[in-house]
């Protein structure tokens, strides 16, 4: 199905799954929207078209997600900013208490029963505490949601430091979950936010 495309140009419906973020965005006030691209860049420039800038990443192909992250630096560093990987599917009706909600970082949440391959967080004392695939599911409160609000430009400042870090480091291949953990060690509050009726 992606040989051609881009999974986030698939659709579900009506819509793509990235157009269908962009509007939910846009209907909750959330109007300056960056993708950053890679595989396929024409065609998610052409599902959405000018309702966002665009941020190429060359090396989408051999490195991993974080170079691409960090490319939207300097757009992004000084801002309140939500990041989504605009390849998922959620309900309309969490947006607008997740974009509400309270905390350095607030994390979208699937409340379940954890698979092997899902993308576990562990909660302690109403914080996030960890993100981890290679962890006992019963360690895991739910799956990772996808949806990260950044809720200061301090704290955005922070996450794209914590990524140059990383990249400096030759840790190219390091996940985003690598990213938010640590800055979990340096003591940031992540608060997550329960999505599981939805």
């Amino acid at each position: 199905l992606t040989r051609m495309t881009n999974k986030c140009c698939l659709r579900v419906g009506e819509q793509s799954l990235v157009k269908r973020v962009v509007s939910l965005l846009q209907d909750n006030q959330v109007q300056d929207i960056k993708i950053i691209t890679g595989h396929c860049a024409e065609r998610v420039q052409e599902e959405v078209g000018p309702q966002a800038q665009y941020i190429f990443n060359p090396l989408y192909h051999s490195i991993g997600i974080l170079f691409g992250v960090w490319l939207a630096k300097y757009q992004l560093s000084n801002e309140r900013f939500v990041l989504s990987t605009a390849d998922h599917f959620f309900h309309p009706q969490i947006l607008q208490p997740f974009l509400n909600k309270t905390g350095d970082v607030v994390v979208a949440v699937k409340r379940k029963h954890c698979t092997a391959e899902d993308v576990k967080v562990v909660v302690e004392d109403d914080r996030i505490v960890l993100f981890e695939e290679d962890i006992p599911a019963a360690r895991a409160v739910g799956e990772f949601g996808m949806l990260v609000l950044f809720n200061s430009p301090a704290v955005s400042r922070v996450f794209f430091e914590t990524v140059e870090r990383f990249l400096a480091n030759q840790q190219h291949k390091s996940r985003l979950i690598d990213a938010l953990n640590n800055m979990i060690q340096q003591g940031y509050t992540f608060t997550p936010y329960f999505f599981d009726e939805h």
